[in-house]
Protein backbone atom coordinates (compact mmCIF):
# COMPACT_ATOMS: atom_id res chain seq x y z
CA UNK A 1 0.00 0.00 0.00
CA UNK A 2 1.15 3.37 -1.26
CA UNK A 3 0.94 6.73 0.67
CA UNK A 4 -1.63 8.89 -1.15
CA UNK A 5 -0.57 12.76 -1.04
CA UNK A 6 -2.84 15.57 -1.10
CA UNK A 7 -0.70 17.66 -3.73
CA UNK A 8 -3.31 20.16 -5.47
CA UNK A 9 -6.19 22.11 -4.67
CA UNK A 10 -8.85 20.47 -5.93
CA UNK A 11 -7.24 17.22 -4.97
CA UNK A 12 -7.74 18.57 -0.99
CA UNK A 13 -11.24 19.17 -1.70
CA UNK A 14 -12.10 16.09 -3.05
CA UNK A 15 -10.40 14.43 0.00
CA UNK A 16 -12.39 16.75 1.83
CA UNK A 17 -15.83 15.94 0.00
CA UNK A 18 -15.53 12.00 0.41
CA UNK A 19 -14.51 13.26 4.20
CA UNK A 20 -17.93 15.32 4.90
CA UNK A 21 -19.85 12.59 4.04
CA UNK A 22 -19.52 11.47 7.50
CA UNK A 23 -20.45 15.16 8.89
CA UNK A 24 -23.67 15.72 7.90
CA UNK A 25 -24.55 17.44 10.69
CA UNK A 26 -21.56 20.30 10.07
CA UNK A 27 -22.29 20.39 6.02
CA UNK A 28 -25.02 23.17 4.59
CA UNK A 29 -26.78 26.18 5.19
CA UNK A 30 -25.22 27.95 8.29
CA UNK A 31 -28.47 27.91 9.92
CA UNK A 32 -28.96 24.36 9.93
CA UNK A 33 -25.35 23.71 11.19
CA UNK A 34 -25.61 26.23 13.56
CA UNK A 35 -29.10 24.49 15.13
CA UNK A 36 -27.59 21.23 15.17
CA UNK A 37 -24.34 22.28 17.16
CA UNK A 38 -27.00 24.64 19.61
CA UNK A 39 -28.90 21.57 20.71
CA UNK A 40 -26.82 18.90 19.51
CA UNK A 41 -26.42 16.31 22.79
CA UNK A 42 -23.11 16.38 24.11
CA UNK A 43 -21.77 12.63 23.02
CA UNK A 44 -23.28 13.26 19.33
CA UNK A 45 -20.86 16.31 18.93
CA UNK A 46 -19.04 16.53 16.02
CA UNK A 47 -18.35 20.09 15.20
CA UNK A 48 -14.89 19.53 16.67
CA UNK A 49 -14.43 16.53 14.53
CA UNK A 50 -15.03 17.70 11.79
CA UNK A 51 -12.77 20.52 12.30
CA UNK A 52 -10.09 18.66 13.24
CA UNK A 53 -10.49 16.58 9.88
CA UNK A 54 -10.41 19.90 7.85
CA UNK A 55 -7.45 21.16 9.55
CA UNK A 56 -5.54 17.77 9.10
CA UNK A 57 -6.33 18.25 5.36
CA UNK A 58 -4.96 21.68 4.85
CA UNK A 59 -2.21 20.17 6.71
CA UNK A 60 -1.69 17.44 4.06
CA UNK A 61 -2.13 19.75 1.32
CA UNK A 62 0.18 23.07 2.85
CA UNK A 63 3.29 20.10 3.74
CA UNK A 64 3.30 18.44 0.38
CA UNK A 65 4.03 21.16 -1.31
CA UNK A 66 6.89 23.60 -2.03
CA UNK A 67 7.45 27.07 -1.21
CA UNK A 68 7.39 30.20 1.32
CA UNK A 69 3.37 30.24 1.14
CA UNK A 70 2.75 27.07 1.81
CA UNK A 71 5.33 27.01 4.53
CA UNK A 72 3.92 29.82 6.44
CA UNK A 73 0.44 28.46 6.39
CA UNK A 74 1.73 24.79 7.30
CA UNK A 75 2.91 26.50 10.44
CA UNK A 76 -0.43 28.12 11.20
CA UNK A 77 -2.57 24.91 10.46
CA UNK A 78 -0.36 23.14 12.65
CA UNK A 79 -1.17 25.46 15.43
CA UNK A 80 -4.45 24.87 14.53
CA UNK A 81 -4.28 21.50 14.50
CA UNK A 82 -2.29 20.75 17.84
CA UNK A 83 -4.95 23.19 19.40
CA UNK A 84 -7.72 20.85 18.00
CA UNK A 85 -6.12 18.05 19.27
CA UNK A 86 -5.95 19.39 22.71
CA UNK A 87 -9.68 20.27 22.57
CA UNK A 88 -10.42 16.19 20.91
CA UNK A 89 -7.80 13.78 22.28
CA UNK A 90 -7.26 12.98 18.35
CA UNK A 91 -3.21 12.76 17.32
CA UNK A 92 -3.28 11.94 13.47
CA UNK A 93 -0.21 12.92 11.81
CA UNK A 94 -0.40 14.27 8.70
CA UNK A 95 -0.15 11.97 5.59
CA UNK A 96 -1.05 8.94 7.77
CA UNK A 97 -4.98 8.56 6.81
CA UNK A 98 -6.43 8.14 3.33
CA UNK A 99 -9.60 9.95 2.18
CA UNK A 100 -13.22 8.70 3.57
CA UNK A 101 -11.90 9.23 7.77
CA UNK A 102 -14.94 8.83 10.03
CA UNK A 103 -14.53 9.93 13.71
CA UNK A 104 -17.50 9.76 15.09
CA UNK A 105 -16.54 10.21 18.65
CA UNK A 106 -13.59 12.69 19.88
CA UNK A 107 -11.09 11.45 22.38
CA UNK A 108 -7.79 9.50 22.95
CA UNK A 109 -6.99 8.27 19.22
CA UNK A 110 -2.89 8.44 18.66
CA UNK A 111 -1.45 6.86 15.75
CA UNK A 112 2.53 6.83 14.86
CA UNK A 113 3.06 8.82 11.98
CA UNK A 114 4.95 5.63 10.28
CA UNK A 115 1.44 3.82 10.44
CA UNK A 116 -0.65 4.15 7.33
CA UNK A 117 -4.35 3.78 7.47
CA UNK A 118 -6.56 3.60 3.89
CA UNK A 119 -9.75 4.76 2.45
CA UNK A 120 -13.10 5.24 4.35
CA UNK A 121 -12.01 4.00 7.59
CA UNK A 122 -13.97 4.33 10.72
CA UNK A 123 -11.76 5.02 13.84
CA UNK A 124 -13.70 5.24 17.06
CA UNK A 125 -12.49 6.51 20.45
CA UNK A 126 -9.54 4.92 22.40
CA UNK A 127 -7.50 3.48 19.56
CA UNK A 128 -3.82 3.04 19.15
CA UNK A 129 -1.83 2.51 16.23
CA UNK A 130 2.22 2.56 16.55
CA UNK A 131 5.23 0.14 16.94
CA UNK A 132 6.56 -2.21 19.41
CA UNK A 133 9.72 -1.29 19.99
CA UNK A 134 11.01 2.54 18.12
CA UNK A 135 12.33 2.15 14.88
CA UNK A 136 10.07 -1.67 14.54
CA UNK A 137 7.52 -1.63 11.36
CA UNK A 138 4.17 0.01 12.36
CA UNK A 139 0.82 -0.96 11.26
CA UNK A 140 -1.04 -0.87 7.48
CA UNK A 141 -4.56 -0.49 7.50
CA UNK A 142 -6.21 -1.31 4.54
CA UNK A 143 -9.49 0.64 2.86
CA UNK A 144 -13.02 -0.09 4.15
CA UNK A 145 -11.91 -0.90 7.53
CA UNK A 146 -14.17 -0.52 11.01
CA UNK A 147 -11.61 0.10 14.03
CA UNK A 148 -13.55 -0.13 17.09
CA UNK A 149 -13.25 1.42 20.92
CA UNK A 150 -10.38 0.08 22.90
CA UNK A 151 -8.04 -1.22 19.90
CA UNK A 152 -4.59 -1.31 20.18
CA UNK A 153 -3.06 -2.33 16.73
CA UNK A 154 0.83 -2.08 17.70
CA UNK A 155 3.75 -3.69 15.49
CA UNK A 156 4.08 -4.86 11.76
CA UNK A 157 0.31 -5.80 11.14
CA UNK A 158 -0.78 -5.78 8.10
Amino acid sequence: MTKELIKTKKQMKEWLKMDSVHYQTQIGPFWKVLKYNLIAHPCMDQKYTWKYVKTLRHVEYHTNNPGTYHMICRLYYLWKLRRLSYKTAIQIPPNAVGPGINLPHFGAINMNENSQVGRNVTIYSGVRLGWKNPGEPCPVIGDNVFIGTGTNIIGDVH
